[in-house]
């Protein structure tokens, strides 16, 4: 029996380690978990619950003890004590789901911490299914699992007064291992009160358990709240010096300092109904189904990535130092990045309340990857990312529009327009911006963004527009400035009717008739020419007749006069042409 506990000694260490280096889901980390689920299958044969228990300087398996002086035996106690857990047993039957969930909730409590304690931790640790939990029993100060409504306020209250109490006599006479856990009580107990309280707990105490509180708090820094150690120091270090004595500490952490308080600050949101529902699929997995589980990715690397981000931006409300800010706020960006690659705009939304994130969507780099992240995943119409480019600003125009003008789909290109219309202002001044930049390309695309927002133009790009040697842009400035009611244009459209090319007349008899403009009527008449009736000028003839018939009858009847008596001409048949239209359209009004 005593090789099958060595053997399982030997799978629970390496399993830990595997762990620490493959914390998001590895096929080594997955290998080392079913090679313990296979020992603990062997020992249950003989025994229905493996129970491994910490006796401060050695371990117990069952009822055969080891002692620290071997080195996986210190490692085990060290990491369990650490996180507050006396014992915990397997019971036959366990599935590999529930390893996996106890080595998660193990490895995301910090050593040194109060996080065990937290009641959704709680909930979680105890309800692993065939795997039992016992914490440490501080002195009979007991920090048990409570059944949802209960009360044990009067239990809880003495278990304080009880802590106070020894404290006061801690001395460096006391067993270190002893005074270690007293002082991590301690910490629970402090890292739960106000900054007045915590004032007025230390100023209870006396000399001796001052320091000793304070070099525990110099060698672990292990606190959840960013400025706990600091509140801790900072009175401490008060008590001392009132009675002339000196406090060294130093401000600095280690990365792995650092990374235990984002580490504790982000179980805090593990803890929450969708990540519980992500553990319970993972005990799906059990030892029947060992032989079918290959290379399966039982930790949600985004889901973990998620909460880190939230501890992370969580943390930086605190008043942290200038180094740790930044270090925290150089992860919120990358791991935004990430977001913005995989397209995960619903995430990206729902941390949209924060400043700090707004401020980086704005930024022209993070527009550049936001529009990669759009354009790779083709996330036009998902209705999140209408929220994030609100955010992100007008800058992302530019490359909307193109994306809007080379799209060949018809249904993305309306979702694209979609996306640019959120700019409704900013969109219209854009677009004529282009068209100005670029006048050969299809200006008809744009006319829908134009449109929606006329009036937010100005009138120096519209000159500009006006200015152009292409017809479609003229035509495009006259009509914004017919529907911006700018009658200065109105000189413009009679120079053209007189002196322009026929494609530019035809596009301004359209106007005309779609405003109802009944100035130009006999500059209309003038244009027309009937010596010779090119094929041009019988077209641009004959949509002056329509145009004129639809807004002027005075005027009508005049031109039909004229064309009427016409007898003679270079080009008869196109002159038959024009008259019969002209009588076509005659006994279409008398009928009206």
């Amino acid at each position: 029996m005593k090789d099958k506990y060595d053997d399982l000694l030997n799978e629970l260490v390496i399993l830990q380690k595997m762990y620490l280096l493959y914390s998001h889901g590895h096929m080594f980390l997955e290998q080392s978990a079913i090679s313990l689920l296979k020992i603990l299958n062997e020992l249950h044969k003989t025994t229905p619950k493996i129970r491994i228990a910490g006796l401060g300087k050695s371990l117990l398996i069952n009822n055969m003890e080891y002692g620290n002086d071997n080195p996986k035996v210190g490692y085990l106690s060290q990491l369990l004590g650490g996180r507050g857990i006396f014992s915990i047993s397997f019971n036959l039957g366990v599935e590999l789901g529930s390893i996996l969930d106890f080595f998660y909730l193990l490895n995301a409590i910090p050593n040194k911490s109060n996080l065990l304690y937290h009641r959704d931790i709680q909930i979680a640790m105890h309800n692993i299914n065939l795997i039992d939990i016992e914490e440490m029993d501080y002195s009979g100060i007991r920090y048990s699992y409570e059944d949802e409504g209960q009360n044990h306020s009067t239990d809880i209250v003495l278990n304080k007064n009880q802590l106070y109490e020894i404290l006061k006599s801690l001395n460096s006479a006391m067993d270190s291992f002893k005074k270690n856990e007293l002082i991590d009580i301690a910490m629970e107990e402090i890292n739960k009160m106000s900054p007045d309280e915590v004032s007025d707990f230390i100023a209870g105490l006396s000399d001796e358990a001052v320091s000793e509180i304070l070099k525990i708090v110099k060698a672990k820094e292990t606190s959840i709240s960013p400025l706990l150690d600091r509140l801790v120091v900072l009175d401490a270090s008060r008590r001392l010096a009132a009675n002339g004595k000196v406090a060294e500490f130093s401000d600095r952490r280690s990365n792995d300092q650092l990374n235990k308080l984002i580490e504790g600050e982000a179980y805090e949101l593990y803890v929450s109904e969708k990540y519980k529902q992500h553990l319970g699929n993972i005990s799906e997995y059990d030892s029947q189904s060992l032989d079918k589980f290959n290379m399966t990715d039982l930790f949600d690397k985004v889901l973990i990535s998620k909460t880190v981000v939230i501890a992370l931006i969580h943390l930086i409300k605190n008043e942290l130092d200038p180094g740790m800010h930044d270090r925290f706020v150089e992860s919120i960006y990358n791991y935004i990045d990430e977001f913005l690659e995989s397209g995960d705009w619903y995430f990206i939304c729902s941390i949209l309340n924060n400043e700090l994130v707004c401020t980086y969507l704005e930024q022209d780099s993070t527009v550049r990857k936001l529009s990669e992240g759009i354009i790779n995943n083709k996330s036009y119409s998902n209705n999140h990312i209408f929220e994030v480019l609100k955010v992100s600003g007008p800058k992302n125009l530019n490359w909307l529009m193109d994306l809007y003008i080379d799209e060949s789909e018809a249904e993305n290109r309306s979702s694209i327009l979609s996306l640019i219309l959120l700019f409704s202002e900013a969109a219209s001044v854009e677009a004529i911006n282009k068209i100005i930049s670029y006048p050969t390309q299809n200006v008809s695309l744009l006319v829908p963004i134009i449109e929606n927002n006329l009036k937010a133009i100005p009138r120096v790009l519209l000159l500009q527009l006006l200015s152009s040697d292409l017809a479609n842009v003229k035509l495009l400035a006259i009509k914004i400035l017919l529907t911006r009611n700018d009658y200065q244009v109105k000189d413009e459209i009679e120079q053209i009717i007189l002196n322009g090319e026929d494609d530019l007349v035809i596009g301004v008899l359209d106007l005309i008739r779609d405003y109802k403009i009944t100035k130009y009527t006999e500059a209309l008449i003038g244009r027309i020419r009937t010596l010779y009736i090119s094929k041009d000028h019988l077209k641009i003839t004959l949509k002056t007749i329509d145009t004129v018939a639809s807004i002027d009858d005075s005027g009508f009847q005049n031109l039909a006069k004229q064309l009427m008596r016409k007898r003679f001409t270079l080009s008869p048949r196109n002159l038959r042409i024009i008259k019969q239209h002209l009588k076509g359209v005659s006994h279409g009004k008398r009928f009206r």
